[in-house]
């Protein structure tokens, strides 16, 4: 049975405001981190300025997103176990099945992304490997702020289905990663749109059966394998 700290009913009001400090502190940190690998594959050098003012905007839009997000997570019922347990001052339930869930699903996703690039021949990202590594983060609580705790949350309230939400959210994380191929082959494109594909309903499966802080440990840990070690 899943109590009502683990998945709120529809509707349920909840404070948000220890949710938003810890997961904004940790935007703020992920799009710090980002900056090396950021520079490392810049034309050019990278200036305090620029990194000044993408650090501020990508942590300004994950704060807006996560402040919504997290009403809307609470709303749809979606579970968010120990960030809720945060929230209310209570004992945490116990996390090793999310804790092995995340993990194994995130090896999984990270191991096909090595695949997916081995196959599409895409060069080893810049910088060193614990540049790439480092950049985990940003993908896994930045831009997961958006992707998933604001878009694929707000989806699943306004239509009360976990499944569109998932698809939802998946349809924009494709997107978003075909932004950033400029001009590739479509072989690379019909492999990107692949494996981003498999990997946003893994994640979209995670937060909506084991949580959110699932998803996002599931997501940093594909990121580190499949970034860090392609």
């Amino acid at each position: 049975m899943v109590d009502a700290l683990t998945r709120p009913s529809a509707g349920t009001s909840l404070s948000r405001l220890r949710r938003f400090a810890i997961l904004v502190g940790l935007a703020a940190v992920g799009a710090v981190l980002f900056v090396p690998f950021l520079g490392a594959g810049a034309p050019s050098r990278l200036s305090i300025g620029g990194a000044m003012v993408f650090i501020i905007l990508a942590t300004g839009i994950a704060a807006v997103a996560t402040w919504f997000g997290l009403k809307w997570s609470d709303d749809a019922g979606l579970p968010m176990p120990l960030l809720r347990a945060f929230e209310t001052g209570t004992a945490p339930p116990r996390a090793d099945k999310l804790a092995f869930v995340a993990l194994g699903s995130g090896a999984v996703v990270g191991a096909l992304g090595i695949v997916a690039l081995r196959l599409a021949q895409v060069p080893t990202a810049p910088g060193s490997f614990l540049v790439r590594v480092a950049s985990a983060l940003f993908a896994a609580v930045t831009l997961e702020s958006v992707l998933h705790l604001a878009i694929m949350s707000g989806v699943v309230r306004a239509t009360g289905r976990v499944g569109v939400g998932i698809a939802a959210s998946t349809l924009v994380y494709i997107l978003f990663h075909l932004s950033t191929l400029g001009g590739q082959p479509m072989s690379v494109v019909a492999l990107a749109s692949i494996g981003n594909g498999i990997a946003g309903l893994v994640f979209g499966w995670l937060y909506a059966r084991h949580g959110y802080e699932s998803m996002v440990l599931g997501h940093l840990v594909a990121h580190a394998i499949a970034v860090g070690f392609a």
